[in-house]
């Protein structure tokens, strides 16, 4: 399979290292590929490579999520066929998995489950979760002093 290439406006969000980075483009523009162009970046700096579970990546559905993953784990693979002694890419396969890269939904909900447990005593808290299947879970945290 040919090699998409990227327009310079997809090279310049991969290559760009300003900080955080929001991509929002039609659908087939892209998207994917410029966030694992950048991604694949930082991970192969050659002076300061960052680890994959360092990144919080969004996506609006957990097929793209899934979908993401698979391409980020493929292009890591592929950089390791070239340099397979490269222990940093070694571990980044096994972060893959590891590696924070959810919906906006299921991130939110890490992170009330995560923090509303630590900070029990000290708030009462009340979610919902509306999934897409219509389905309702509701969560309940109340602080009791006794």
């Amino acid at each position: 399979m040919a090699e998409i290439r990227a327009t310079p406006q997809q090279r310049a969000a991969a290559e760009d290292r300003g900080g955080a980075l929001l991509v929002a483009a039609a659908a087939g523009s892209g998207k994917t590929k410029v966030l694992v162009d950048r991604l694949m970046g930082y991970l192969t700096d050659p002076t300061d490579p960052a680890d994959l579970d360092e990144f919080l990546i969004i996506t609006y559905t957990r097929a793209a999520a899934s979908e993401l993953r698979g391409k980020i784990a493929a292009r890591i693979a592929e950089a390791l066929a070239g340099t397979p002694n490269d222990r940093h890419l070694q571990r980044q396969l096994t972060r893959v998995y590891l590696a924070q890269i959810s919906t906006v939904h299921s991130f939110c909900q890490a992170v009330l489950r995560q923090y509303a447990a630590e900070d029990i005593q000290k708030v009462m808290v009340h979610f919902s979760v509306h999934t897409y299947s219509g389905d309702i879970k509701t969560y309940d945290f109340v602080y009791n002093p006794d």
